[in-house]
């Protein structure tokens, strides 16, 4: 009997226990963390951002895209070189031209202009060992002047 009653008792401590435990629920908000710091200074409130999807959008006039802004990409062999504009159209001055195989990061992008997709870069000279900033074209229905150069 007495065995009986501590089961009970077991039971009904559990049941009250599962009643009162509140569900945890997944959330996507992120809100400002402190960052701990070394000396008497009082923490200050750093936003931590919260992650975005970036937005794609082809350009209406050339290929679908594939550059990723952010990443590292490289010019494809099939190209002789690529010129780097100071802006994104064939209207604006060329700052120097890439060789095959040199690789960039993509700063920025996509924007739509003529016949091209063209993304803002920094590409570094090695030979030079000049940095350098400018837009260029992705490429046009024929072929892809550029590609992902993930690292990996």
């Amino acid at each position: 009997m007495r065995e009986l009653t501590t089961f009970a008792c077991l039971i009904l401590i559990l049941a009250a226990c599962n009643s009162v435990v509140p569900t945890r629920t997944a959330t996507h908000t992120f809100a400002p963390t402190s960052v701990p710091l070394t000396d008497d200074t009082p923490p200050t409130e750093v936003a931590v951002p919260s992650p975005t999807v970036p937005r794609i959008q082809d350009c209406p006039a050339a290929p679908a895209i594939q550059l990723i802004v952010q990443e590292r990409a490289r010019v494809t062999d099939s190209n002789e070189t690529l010129n780097l504009r100071r802006g994104p159209g064939t209207n604006y001055d060329v700052v120097t031209r890439m060789n095959p195989s040199d690789i960039f990061t993509v700063l920025d992008g996509p924007a739509c202009a003529g016949d091209y997709t063209w993304f803002r870069i920094r590409y570094k000279d090695v030979e030079a060992n000049l940095f350098y900033d400018g837009w260029i074209a992705e490429g046009d229905f024929e072929s892809y002047y550029v590609e992902p150069y993930l690292p990996g």
